[in-house]
């Protein structure tokens, strides 16, 4: 700036083109940096918005824990527990060779 004063104090045609130039340049990595720091600010507040997401989830699921009705979810357990060995005993009914499978 200090060279853009003088030049333009001695109208100094050159000079004065030569202080814009490097004053356009500047601007230019200014003007960098910001797309740089804009760039990382959305990737933080993306970052920070799923953390705020992770933490609801973690809370819901926290009090689902702690207030669950034990007799219910007992019910529920035992009822898919039913399913699974029922969908075991017949895979094992259908996998099962028979003597005429032998024979062949």
């Amino acid at each position: 700036l200090e060279d853009l004063k003088n030049a333009l104090e001695n109208s100094d045609i050159d000079a004065l083109q030569k202080s814009i130039g490097a004053i356009e340049g500047q601007m230019d990595v200014v003007l960098d940096y910001r797309a740089q720091i804009g760039a990382k600010q959305n990737r933080m507040e993306a970052i920070h918005q799923q953390l705020d997401n992770t933490a609801a989830n973690l809370s819901e699921f926290l009090a689902e824990t702690l207030y669950a009705d034990i007799a219910e979810t007992l019910v529920q357990f035992k009822t898919q527990e039913n399913v699974y060995n029922a969908a075991l005993a017949v895979g094992a009914q259908i996998i099962q060779p028979s003597l005429v499978d032998f024979m062949r």
